[in-house]
This record gives C-alpha cells, structure tokens and sequence, in this order.
C-alpha cells in the first residue's frame, strides 16, 4: 500500500503543466510548455498554450514525448515526458 501511494505522489509531482518563455534570433517570442507525467496528456499541454495566447491562436513549432522518463528512485515507474513549442499568433 505504501507503495502506490508512494507511486502516486511521484506521479502528481511530475504531472505539471509549465511553460517557459524563449527569445528567438528573429526577436520573436516563443514558449516552451511541459506537460510531462501520467495525470496530463497533449490536451492539457493544448489548454496551457491556450491560456498563454488568450484569444489569439497559436503555432507548434515543435512536439516532443518520450514515454521513457524513469523514476530515479524506481524502475517500475516510468512516466511520459512531453513538451510543446508554440509561437502565438498576432
């Protein structure tokens, strides 16, 4: 029991929906946004772009996931790890 609860916790922690922001060569601005762990997919990832472009669209630049990322204290834990690159509309 302790070790799904331990399990859990983990995931929660790891489950963030973060952004952050980047300047290009070209001085636009661009946002890296991680949505990494099990309790997230891309829709939360989509939901975070959207809250960061407000009314205006946006475009990918770049979508990443690697279902590989391990817990460092358990091999048994494996947890996605996805980012999204978005650059907002004008």
């Amino acid at each position: 029991m302790r070790y799904i609860s331990l399990l859990l916790f983990v995931s929660f922690i790891n489950a963030c929906a973060t952004s952050s922001e980047v300047n290009t060569a070209e001085g636009k601005v661009t946002h890296t946004i991680y949505c990494s762990g099990s309790a997230y997919s891309w829709e939360t990832c989509k939901k975070k772009a959207s809250e960061i472009c407000g009314m205006n669209e946006y475009d990918v630049l770049q979508k990443y996931e690697d279902q590989g990322a391990l817990v460092a204290y358990s091999s048994a834990a494996e947890l996605p790890d996805r980012r999204l690159i978005i650059q907002c509309k004008e």
